[in-house]
C-alpha cells in the first residue's frame, strides 16, 4: 500500500513590511476526534500579525507570545511560580494571548499549565528561560489532553518557538518526582521563609527529636541533606549556603512523618 498525503489549500494574505508567527492547526477529519469542548477543530491556518524577533526590554529579557493548540483541552493558563505571575491566562483553543516580557531566569523555570475553568493542573514543565535572552518567542501547546479519544494521537505537549523556526519542547516535570514531593503526612504553617537566609516552620504532634531535612531541586535531585531538632513544635531551618536563587523542595522526616514545601531561596 503506498503512501498518503493529506493536503489542504488555505489562501493567506501577507502584507509588505509586517513579520507574522503562523500556526496550521486542527484536524482534517473533525468528526473522527473528539470535538465536544471545541467544536470548530478543522484545521485551519491561524496568524498572529506583527510578530516580534527580538524582546523590547532587552538582552535581560525574553518577550513571550502564547497559542494553544490543543483541540480537546478548555481554556489554559501558564503559571510561573518562580514569578509569582501567571504568563498565559484564559487562552482559549486557537487563539494566540499579547506579548509578555520576562526576565531570561537562568535554570530550570517552573510552568504550570492548568485547565482554566476547573482550575485542574493538566501538567507542569521545566525550561530554561535564559537560553532565549533578547528574542521574542512563541510558546505553544500541542498535541492532545486525552489521546485514546483521539485516535491515539500525540500526548499533550508544550513547545517554544524560536524567531528562525527552531522549536524547542519544553520538558514534563518528572511524574515520579511531584507525586515524591507533593503529599504531606502532617500539617504544617510556614511562618517565613525570608529571614535572615532561614525557613521558619511551625508543626503539630512532632517528637523533639532529630529531623532529617532534604532539600531537593525542581527535578527532585537531592542537593543537600541536613538535620535539625524541633523546640516547641518549631523549626528553624538555615538555608544551605551554596544554593543561588531559585526555588527548592524541602522536605522533612521524623519516623512515619514527613513535610514537603517549595521556598523560594534569594
Amino acid at each position: 500500500m503506498g503512501q498518503r498525503r493529506a493536503q489542504v489549500n488555505i489562501p493567506v494574505r501577507f502584507e509588505a513590511g509586517k513579520t507574522y508567527v503562523l500556526f496550521a492547526n486542527g484536524v482534517l477529519s473533525p468528526n473522527l476526534f473528539d470535538n465536544r469542548i471545541n467544536p470548530d477543530i478543522k484545521v485551519n491556518l491561524y496568524a498572529l500579525e506583527n510578530a516580534r524577533t527580538t524582546s523590547e526590554g532587552g538582552q535581560g529579557y525574553v518577550d513571550i507570545v502564547a497559542f494553544q493548540g490543543v483541540t480537546d483541552v478548555p481554556a489554559i493558563d501558564v503559571f510561573m511560580p518562580q514569578l509569582q505571575q501567571k504568563v498565559v491566562e484564559e487562552l482559549q483553543y486557537a487563539h494566540f494571548t499579547e506579548y509578555v516580557s520576562l526576565p531570561a531566569i537562568a535554570g530550570q523555570v517552573q510552568m504550570d499549565v492548568i485547565a482554566t475553568r476547573q482550575g485542574v493542573k493538566i501538567e507542569s514543565y521545566l525550561g530554561d528561560l535564559s537560553q532565549f535572552a533578547g528574542q521574542a518567542v512563541t510558546i505553544f501547546a500541542s498535541g492532545f489532553l486525552n489521546p485514546n479519544n483521539n485516535r491515539s494521537g500525540a500526548s499533550f505537549g508544550l513547545f517554544i518557538a524560536q524567531p528562525d523556526g527552531k522549536v524547542v519542547e519544553i520538558n514534563r516535570l518528572a511524574l515520579e518526582n511531584r507525586t515524591e514531593l507533593s503529599k504531606d503526612t502532617t500539617q504544617v504553617e510556614v511562618l517565613s521563609n525570608e529571614l535572615e537566609g532561614q525557613i521558619i516552620l511551625k508543626t503539630k504532634d512532632w517528637a523533639e527529636e532529630k529531623v532529617q531535612i532534604e532539600w531537593y531541586d525542581l527535578n527532585g535531585r537531592v542537593l543537600q541533606v541536613q538535620t535539625a531538632t524541633p523546640v516547641e513544635d518549631m523549626f528553624q531551618i538555615a538555608f544551605p549556603s551554596n544554593l543561588p536563587s531559585a526555588y527548592y523542595w524541602v522536605v522533612l522526616r521524623q519516623p512515619g512523618k514527613r513535610i514537603v514545601r517549595q521556598v523560594l531561596v534569594k
